[in-house]
């Protein structure tokens, strides 16, 4: 008995550290790579499906091979598309480039993944990500158009998605409020028949008809998949339906469905960019979305913003409803039309803005004369 008590003892840290960790089916948001925080804005991804992972830096996707035995990881062929950088989100592509096929060992703690080196060196650190629409909000960038195509939205408008904690679903294209229900099982997903109000809007600038598409992408949806901050839903057949970029969460089922809309915060608050230099401004296809937002960190107030292109950023000094920014720096890269103009635009707004003008969900800058600078949407509330 001695023995066989001694034996069942030694065989202990052994049963303890149970069986590998299959990451086959996982979906993971990079949080580091080495020493550096993941950008916040353009999330690094990796999926692991089968034998194949697919992959984005931040700014390209990328696809390859993966061989994944006890904590052991080979990552290679690695392949993606070509798209030109920012040089901020360059650097991290590489960096997570490099990372993913340098691996050689992994570690799974909880929701948490590192990639290692050989020899123990942490290459990148990963969250998982649990692929539900549940308690999230998103702003959507296309949707199918019927015709075989995924086209942006319709100028000067904006289009949203939520889903609450209990499966409701509320979004809008411009016009009226859509609701409907979602059940989700892993990447299926079922949309119950969308109910909308009956508001009606001019035909001629063509929200109707972009609501009446979004209906629809929604009614075919029965495959959703979530990474980082990009949602797609597709069809039975594969066929993209709708994309969109996370700017929220939308917490708990009762205090969504209280918590009426109201103003929305200056700093800390993702604004769509939709009027520059009193033109209409909307996302061009492969490009980010237009966007600016203010946070404050160490005691500083930080403004990053983007209309497509390079990024922008610098400081901002706020006092009530006035506004000073400065030290505007931005990336360098060429861009073509009508990004340029816009970015140019967006830069003269900045330099010349006195006033922040907030009416509920809506943001204007304004000059010392009163005049709208630009204009704004916030869509981080649904």
């Amino acid at each position: 008995m001695r023995h066989l008590f001694l034996v069942a003892v030694a065989a202990l840290p052994l049963a303890a550290q149970g069986a590998p960790v299959s990451l086959d089916g996982t979906a993971w948001t990079a949080t580091r790579i080495g020493a550096r925080p993941a950008s916040a804005d353009r999330m690094p991804t990796l999926r692991f499906e089968g034998r194949r992972v697919v992959a984005h830096d931040g700014c390209n996707g990328l696809t390859g091979t993966v061989t994944h035995r006890g904590d052991t990881i080979t990552i290679a062929t690695l392949a993606g598309t070509m798209m030109a950088c920012p040089p901020d989100l360059d650097a991290q592509s590489g960096a997570y480039r490099d990372a993913l096929t340098s691996a050689a060992r992994t570690r799974v703690t909880g929701d948490r993944l590192v990639l290692l080196t050989a020899d123990g060196k942490e290459l990148a650190e990963f969250r998982r990500e649990s692929g539900a629409l549940a308690g999230t909000a998103w702003a959507v960038t296309m949707i199918n158009n019927g015709r075989g195509a995924v086209a942006s939205l319709v100028g000067g408008t904006t289009a949203s998605l939520s889903v609450d904690g209990a499966g409701r679903l509320t979004a809008s294209a411009g016009c009226n409020a859509l609701r409907a229900t979602v059940a989700q099982t892993g990447e299926r997903v079922r949309v119950s028949p969308v109910r909308a109000t009956r508001k009606r809007c001019p035909a001629a600038d063509g929200v109707m008809a972009q609501e009446q598409q979004l209906v629809r992408a929604l009614r075919r949806a029965t495959r959703v998949r979530i990474d980082g901050d990009r949602l797609e839903l597709r069809d039975a057949a594969g066929a993209l339906q709708l994309s969109a970029r996370r700017v929220g969460t939308t917490g708990t089922p009762d205090a969504a469905q209280a918590a009426p809309r109201g103003t929305a915060s200056l700093v800390n608050t993702y604004w769509r960019i939709v009027r520059l230099a009193g033109q209409p401004v909307t996302t061009v296809p492969d490009h980010r979305e237009p966007h600016m937002i203010l946070r404050e960190r160490n005691g500083v107030t930080e403004v990053s913003a983007t209309v497509g292109c390079n990024g922008m950023g610098g400081t901002v000094t706020v006092s009530g409803d006035r506004v000073t920014f400065g030290n505007l720096m931005g990336t360098m890269m060429a861009c073509d039309e009508p990004l340029m103009s816009r970015e140019r635009a967006l830069r003269d707004a900045l330099a010349r803005a006195r006033t922040a003008h907030i009416v509920g969900e809506t943001l204007a800058l304004r000059d010392d004369a009163g005049k709208t600078l630009a204009s704004f949407e916030a869509v981080h509330l649904r």
